[in-house]
């Protein structure tokens, strides 16, 4: 007689596997999403002052110290937007020699604080207010100002060139000589604010930590929920010959974004159903009421509220005895303690010691004072008018 083979199950691994089979293709397909997420968002470039350049040349040290005390920094690359920003908030502009005239002029009309960062050989690209000069020092300059941001720097590194102002400044600080320096500032006819930085190195990452470069331009930019990044070089490549606006991201996107959402909500509904109807349950175990009051009572011992617990519940007490009894109010403590005693039968000491005695400082002496709190209320009866 041949033994028998037993019968085989699928294994374990394998069956979850084709049970989860939707789920492992939901993980991969965001898995991919992500990567393509990743891969369009190209977090990192290497245009000079650039938030995004990580190196030397770039500026995302000022922009990571500026998000780490709660500014909100973010590229501007075209006009459009610019209309994102409030008058609270503060829009630099660098690498201005990549912006031709009329884009800066309509820059220099944003109804915003502006903060120019370089302006070398840039003429009278900034009139009325400022006419750049090659006047400039390779050593520190003192601040020789009130202006509290330059007095918080006292220095800064050096300046290849400075500016001359056209108009009277608002503040004029670090002099390069007679009537030029290398900070200027204005407040515009519409009531904002501009500033001018004749050099912009004083932002990049390999000098922001030298003399007082970063205490400068942190104090002219921290103040600001937000502050927007123009970079010469970047701005307006989101935009055609014509001046219209061009997506950044393919048409497909979006409607792949719409179909992802709605597979997911599907994949979600369809798991959902294999859990079958809400079937109501009774608990099988009754909480009863003296284990409800010894439970919240632990809960006041945590919190180290058991002392305020009991002075409520006290007063709370005196009240309803004194409101049943028509006893007058306001009332001292003896007059309590004899009315009480005197209806109810129970000794003054016990009435006094009740209502007025030693404060319970855990849970179980909080709940034995409830208890006994609730019991006098029960052998109170009321007084005749």
């Amino acid at each position: 007689m041949s033994s028998a083979t037993p019968p085989t199950a699928t294994p374990r691994i394998s069956e979850a596997i084709f049970r989860s089979r939707w789920v492992i293709g939901g993980l991969i397909l965001l898995a991919v999403f992500s990567f393509l997420s990743a891969v369009l968002r190209a977090p990192t470039d290497d245009v000079d002052l650039s938030i995004r350049n990580p190196k030397g040349s770039g500026a995302m040290a000022l922009a990571e110290v500026l998000r780490h005390r709660g500014v909100m920094v973010k590229d501007v690359y075209s006009m459009r937007d610019l209309d994102n920003f409030t008058s609270k908030d503060t829009v630099v502009i660098t690498n201005t020699n990549e912006i031709d005239d009329v884009a800066l002029r309509e820059i220099l009309h944003t109804p915003t604080n502006l903060l120019i960062i370089g302006t070398l050989a840039q003429g009278k690209r900034f009139d009325p207010y400022v006419q750049s000069v090659p006047a400039g020092t390779p050593d520190g300059i003192e601040a020789q100002c009130d202006f509290p941001g330059a007095k918080a720097a006292q220095t800064i590194s050096s300046t290849r060139g400075s500016l001359r102002p056209l108009r009277q400044p608002e503040a004029a600080c670090f002099p390069v000589q007679d009537n030029a320096f290398a900070y200027v500032s204005f407040k515009r006819p519409e009531g904002f604010h501009l500033a001018l930085l004749s050099e912009d190195s004083l932002a990049r990452n390999d000098t922001i930590a030298s003399a007082g470069n970063a205490a400068l331009l942190l104090n002219l930019l921290g103040s600001s929920p937000q502050v927007g990044w123009v970079n010469g070089t970047t701005f307006q490549q989101g935009s055609d010959q014509n001046g219209k606006d061009q997506p950044l991201l393919p048409d497909f996107f979006l409607i792949a974004l719409v179909y992802l959402f709605v597979a997911a909500f599907v994949f979600t509904l369809a798991q959902g159903r294999r859990l079958g109807r809400v079937v109501p349950e009774e608990l099988p175990v009754v909480v009863h009421g003296a284990e409800a009051v010894y439970g919240r009572g632990h809960l006041y011992e945590k919190s180290g509220a058991v002392a305020a617990a009991a002075h409520k519940a006290r007063e709370y007490t005196a009240r309803r005895i004194g409101s049943a009894l028509h006893i007058p109010t306001p009332t001292t403590p003896p007059v309590m303690v004899r009315e009480v005693s005197r209806y109810t039968g129970i000794a003054e000491s016990q009435i006094h010691e009740l209502l007025y005695g030693e404060v319970p400082t855990t849970a179980r002496g909080l709940g034995n004072l409830m208890h006994d709190l609730y019991l006098l209320t029960k052998l109170n009866p009321r007084k005749e008018s």
